[in-house]
């Protein structure tokens, strides 16, 4: 059998809790839980899951915009309305 490591990580304690209650409800704990994450790490050679921008979704689009010139300028606000309204 595999020698056990220890892992310290800090968290949110809500968050703990929360997660700690779901493991539970699953028939799990959080120490398994971490173990079967970190499988999937090594199994995937990555995360398991694709990470996403979700709040931040816009900024990052409207800045690959602003680098790739996609932008228009505007003398005025009436100019920027006017434009905005033909579409």
């Amino acid at each position: 059998m595999d020698e056990k490591g220890t892992l310290t990580i800090r968290v949110d304690n809500k968050k703990k809790k929360v997660a700690g209650k779901i493991m539970n409800d699953l028939g799990l704990n959080l120490s398994t839980a971490v173990n079967m994450l970190l499988s999937q790490i090594i199994e995937e050679k990555g995360l398991p899951f694709t990470p996403k921008l979700s709040e931040n979704n816009h900024l990052v689009e409207a800045l690959t915009d602003i680098e790739k010139g996609r932008v228009s300028k505007y003398n005025n606000v009436d100019e920027m309305l006017a434009d905005i309204l033909d579409e």
